[in-house]
């Protein structure tokens, strides 16, 4: 099976109907730390004795305005 950015769509199978195209980068980081988080815990507990994972994902951080400049000083005169 695999796996992607879009989900069940790569598979061809029908999404649930409030099913998000796209997964958000917040999404995938959150899931690759809590996958972290498990198995470091596993490895302190003696269930894994593979390598720590290293792998960074950075979410992509972008600011969205909600007015544009000349809207905002029209706000603030």
């Amino acid at each position: 099976m695999r796996f992607g950015r879009t989900g069940a769509y790569n598979q061809g199978q029908t999404p649930h109907p409030n099913a998000k195209r796209e997964i958000a980068d917040k999404t995938i980081q959150m899931e690759i730390n809590a996958m972290k988080v498990c198995l470091r815990w596993a490895r302190n507990n003696r269930y894994y004795t593979g390598t720590e994972i290293t792998y960074k994902f950075d979410a992509h951080k972008g600011k969205r305005f909600a007015f544009t400049l000349d809207q905002y000083m029209v706000l603030v005169r």
